[in-house]
């Protein structure tokens, strides 16, 4: 009997036969060799050329590079499994690859060719979809209609980094911030804020209802089941677009006028809590003054045109500053004695942030403050509505105390994604463990001057990948010297810039192991910078510090 079956076809077969000289063959190989030999010849240029000599190419583990370190920090924060403290290959590998992107040998072609494909085809790119009559979308938000959601996991694939962090959706995170308020009798209130594909089509028409996630109502319904107010303003917005326009057609949020009449909106359902007729609230003390606003919008800056290749213009708004009828100024909306905690993300800080470029002293919680009458307390991060605010308020000593209402002001996007698309835009539901460390000693009075050796510090992002212009960052110091003042702890915790309108600035790179001079002040005086992203170490026995001169 055969070992194997014969193949009938077998003499129909054409079977070409190649060959090649030896010379060819080495040639071959040495160009191959030559390849493989280049990225350390280059690397090592430099060090080669310098009368220290050859640099072996082993260091280049011995000496990561900051991006390697910021993305191991990143990965150790999501992971505990994660106990490496020197990136590995596979860091090396992923933070160089997200370099490639922007190198200069890549960035001027790719931004040349999206100018031609919107310009000539009306095609859009991984952020930004194009509509008719001039209307953007954020490719996200209409990724969080269809698919997995909070209710039912991503399933595991091949496909998928088997190195991954653990994932968590956002029904575990809310529940558990939920029971964390309320073991200190303090609700919960959630307000998912509709984004502009569950209210438009991409032809700009809005829609009779609105478009909602097919778990929506069933997530809902299991929140408030649990304990959680859920007031979604998506019905509400629906109606109005059928009289005028609800948001700003080429950016991503909301527009003034929206904005202002979902902040009466949830000021009436707060206002009907037993609770509030107890509050100090006075509606007279605020008063308000017309404004106006232009900017291009976010989306269009995510299409990422070259500079004189832009082919939108900008977009006029009439704005409602917020001002305090004592004294004609902008009203105060990080108040710690405030009852009432307001987390928010972008759809907050729009209008009110200056980094937003839509104007300032006219945002969601300034309209917010006015129809209560009162100030509140204001934690709002773009792009950090998930984790990153409450992580905020959690890392506060006594958070809670005096506190009878959060209210948690997300985009609904965010709470629909599947997992592939939120790691993709950095959103995450990490648990939070609120600070019962006694309150930290106060300030020293007067300039303050340390010399300060770098021994942890938080993670600086891409800025290049995530949905802010703008970052801070937290560096513990051991105190080496007190040049000016009096600090009598042994540490500081000092915040300093990471990136700024998505550019590197030097103070991300600080080391462990360095030692600089700082000028401090207490970080909580600077208001303007209370609306921007901050990655934190999540020490609560320090107070935050900001460094004055960097």
């Amino acid at each position: 009997m055969p070992n194997k079956l014969p193949n009938p076809y077998e003499e129909e077969i054409d079977e070409p036969t190649i060959r090649v000289s030896p010379t060819v063959c080495w040639f071959v190989a040495g160009i191959f060799l030559g390849l493989l030999s280049l990225p350390p010849l280059m690397r090592n240029l430099t060090a080669f050329l310098d009368p220290a000599g050859w640099v072996p190419v082993v260091e280049f583990f011995v000496r990561p590079t900051d991006e390697a370190l910021n993305l191991l920090a990143d990965k150790k924060r999501s992971d505990p499994r994660i106990t490496r403290k020197s990136p590995n290959f596979i860091d090396h590998r992923e933070s160089w690859e997200a370099k490639l992107e922007d190198a200069e040998f890549s960035e001027a072609p790719r931004r040349q060719l999206q100018a031609a494909l919107t310009t000539i085809l009306q095609e859009g790119n991984r952020k930004t979809v194009i509509g008719e009559d001039g209307w953007l979308f954020f490719r996200p938000a209409i990724d969080a209609l269809s698919g997995y959601g909070p209710l039912k996991g991503e399933p595991d694939s091949v496909a998928k980094d088997p190195t991954r962090p653990p994932w968590q959706g956002p029904k575990a995170a809310i529940l558990e911030f939920a029971e964390q308020l309320q073991a200190k009798n303090v609700e919960l209130m959630l307000v998912p804020i509709p984004v502009k594909p569950m209210i438009y089509g991409l032809n700009g028409e809005p829609y009779a209802e609105p478009l909602l996630h097919r778990d929506a109502f069933k997530f809902y319904t299991e929140l408030e089941q649990a304990g959680v107010a859920v007031l979604d303003l998506a019905p509400a917005m629906v109606a109005w677009a059928r009289d005028t326009e609800v948001f700003l057609k080429q950016d991503t949020h909301w527009n003034p006028r929206t904005m202002e009449r979902g902040a009466r909106a949830i000021s009436d359902v707060i206002r009907s809590r037993e609770w509030f007729a107890e509050v100090d609230s006075l509606p007279s003390r605020f008063s308000y003054e017309p404004g106006k606003a232009a900017y291009v919008g976010d989306l269009v800056e995510k299409l990422d045109f070259p500079e004189d290749r832009n082919p939108f213009v900008e977009e006029r708004v009439s704005l409602t500053h917020v001002i305090s009828t004592e004294n004609r100024e902008p009203i105060d909306i990080y108040d710690r004695e405030s009852p009432i905690v307001l987390l928010g993300d972008s759809f907050t800080n729009i209008f009110s942030a200056e980094s937003m470029q839509w104007g300032t002293n006219a945002g969601f919680a300034q309209h917010l403050s006015r129809h209560l009458g009162l100030s509140l307390d204001t934690i709002a991060q773009n792009g950090q509505a998930s984790t990153g605010v409450r992580q905020t308020l959690a890392s506060r000593p006594e958070a809670l105390e005096g506190k009878k209402l959060v209210v948690w002001a997300i985009a609904a996007r965010d709470l629909f994604l599947s997992e592939t698309v939120a790691r993709e835009t950095n959103v995450e539901w990490l648990p939070v463990t609120f600070n019962d460390a006694p309150k930290p000693k106060p300030y020293s009075e007067g300039a303050l001057v340390l010399k300060g050796e770098v021994i942890a510090r938080a993670v600086v992002q891409d800025p290049k990948t995530v949905s802010y212009p703008d970052s801070l960052y937290e560096v513990k110091y051991r105190v080496v010297e007190v040049v000016q003042g009096e600090f009598v702890e042994s540490e500081v915790l000092v915040v300093h810039w990471g990136f700024q309108n998505r550019e590197l600035l030097p103070s991300s790179k600080y080391q462990i192991g360095e030692v600089r001079e700082l000028v401090l002040v207490p970080f909580d005086e600077k208001p303007d910078l209370q609306s921007i992203n901050r990655s934190g170490l999540d020490d609560f026995l320090l107070i935050p510090y900001w460094a004055e001169e960097e």
